[in-house]
């Protein structure tokens, strides 16, 4: 029996903001896509990886930037603004989030920065429709890595088959199922409603 519904916030809760990002940023510094593809999706373990991981400051993050595009500090600035933007939030997922709450307990699972984290939050106030929350900079490790979901088990203390892990990346899922996670790929929040209901849950 489910107890327990892990939510991924870019890509599930909002949508994923990161490529709309990088075409963004492209347009506005009048450079390849690619060259900013590289800072945020580049070879693993790029500069944004890092940044994620709480392995890296805001402040050394961004003078990385603004090294590899030779920007300034306000162009660095507006790019920031872009690239947390980006994230809005995924319609019918508050709605949907707020029936499964009275239920079941809802976790928020997400690969992100403190920064954008606190841009979102202050835009949108979404940290109240999560039971718990836990991310990648204050648990030191990325999605990339099982160590994270070992940290998400032991957060919310219930038996692996108790829980249903919800991403939009089936690579990650792949290492949820790995410790025996029910996992739904999202698409939608109809999508996820239904797939939900198949296991049980009541939507």
């Amino acid at each position: 029996m489910i107890k327990t519904i892990v939510l991924d916030l870019g890509g599930v809760y909002f949508s994923e903001g990161t490529p709309k990002a990088i075409g963004r940023i492209a347009k506005f510094l009048g450079v390849p896509k690619r060259d900013v593809f590289l800072i945020f999706r580049g070879n693993h373990p790029y500069p944004s990886d890092i940044y994620h991981a709480g392995k890296m400051t805001k402040r050394e993050f961004w003078r990385i930037v603004r090294k590899k595009l030779d920007i300034n500090v306000n162009l660095s600035e507006k790019m920031r603004e872009i690239w947390n933007s980006s994230y809005t939030p995924t319609p019918g997922m508050e709605k949907l989030v707020s029936r499964l709450k009275r239920g079941y307990r809802i976790v928020c699972f997400s690969g992100n920065t403190r920064d954008r984290v606190a841009y979102l939050e202050g835009k949108y106030k979404f940290k109240r429709n999560f039971d718990s929350l836990l991310f990648s900079f204050s648990a030191h490790f990325n999605k990339s890595n099982i160590g994270f979901y070992l940290v998400l088990l032991k957060r919310i203390k219930c038996r692996p088959d108790e829980c249903v892990v919800v991403d939009d990346y089936p690579k990650f899922l792949r290492r949820a199922s790995s410790l025996g996670v029910k996992i739904i790929h999202f698409k939608s929040a109809r999508q996820l409603g239904r797939d939900l209901a198949k296991l049980g849950v009541k939507v």
